[in-house]
C-alpha cells in the first residue's frame, strides 16, 4: 500500500475510534430535542420546522458530546432518533435539507446550516 492510502486509512481508522472511556454515540432523549429545538432560528429559506423531518443522532467529537440533525423537508415531518448509519446523508437541496451540531456541553449550536445546491 502507498504511504499516501496507509495514511488515508490510518486517519479514516483514528476518526471511527471513540476517545479513551468513552462511546463513539450515544442515544439523545426526547427532552434534549425538545429543549434543542425550542432555541432555533432556523437559516433564511428555510420552512416551518414542523415541516421537515428531524433525523438527530448522539456522537463525541473532539471529545465531546454533540447532538447531530438532519432536517430534510420532503420526509416525515416530526422527530427520529436514529443511529447515526440510519441518519439520511443528502448532500444537496438547499434550504430542503439543514444541518445541526449541537454542543451539550456549551449548550450552543455549532453550526446550523443548509445544503448547498447541486
Amino acid at each position: 500500500m502507498s504511504k499516501p492510502k496507509r495514511m488515508a486509512a490510518l486517519l479514516l481508522l483514528a476518526s471511527s475510534t471513540a476517545t479513551a472511556g468513552q462511546a463513539a454515540t450515544w442515544t439523545p432523549t426526547p427532552a434534549l430535542i425538545a429543549e434543542v429545538e425550542a432555541h432555533l432560528v432556523l437559516p433564511d429559506g428555510a420552512g416551518p420546522l414542523d415541516q421537515y423531518g428531524r433525523y438527530y443522532y448522539g456522537d463525541v467529537k473532539h471529545g465531546r458530546r454533540v447532538l447531530v440533525g438532519e432536517f430534510v423537508q420532503v420526509s416525515d415531518p416530526g422527530v427520529h432518533i436514529v443511529a447515526p448509519t440510519q441518519a439520511p446523508r443528502i448532500l444537496d437541496g438547499g434550504c430542503s435539507v439543514i444541518n445541526l451540531v449541537y454542543d451539550t456541553a456549551e449548550k450552543k449550536v455549532t453550526p446550523l446550516f443548509c445544503n448547498g445546491s447541486a
